[in-house]
């Protein structure tokens, strides 16, 4: 436990729900796509099967993510590198309240994967006990 609070930082709250609204919001539309074309007969419960399913593939997302915290990458095989885009100077809300806004470009690499797990971790157990209780 002394791990991960060493890499949980305050800045990193936002990145990590946003990702975990995207995940919520892909498993729900997955349901609902295997809802009207897979099981357009109703032999089967949409939200237990799917989202069961859903929130396992999550949890091994999540642990994977472990894993690259823990030191073990996957080999790249297609590795790209972005271009620097310039920054446009242009006026937005958060230039008249003085704040930053907080993207997952600020974060470290090891910051990165843990908000990375832990939107992978939350997202699927919230599938998997939504998945056993629907």
């Amino acid at each position: 436990m002394k791990k991960f609070k060493k890499y949980f930082v305050k800045k990193m709250i936002f990145p990590t729900a946003f990702a975990l609204v995207i995940k919520l919001v892909v498993a729900a539309a997955l349901t609902m796509l295997w809802n009207h074309f897979v099981n357009g007969e109703g032999w089967f419960d949409p939200i237990s099967l799917v989202l069961s399913a859903v929130g396992v593939l999550y949890l091994l997302m999540g642990w994977l993510g472990f894993l690259r915290l823990d030191g073990v990458h996957m080999p790249r095989v297609f590795s790209y590198k972005r271009a620097n885009k310039k920054k446009v100077q242009a006026g937005s809300m958060a230039d008249v309240l003085n704040t930053e806004p907080e993207t997952d470009d600020e974060l470290d690499v090891d910051e990165k994967d843990f908000s990375s797990m832990a939107s992978w971790l939350t997202s699927g157990i919230i599938c998997l006990i939504v998945g056993i209780i629907g």
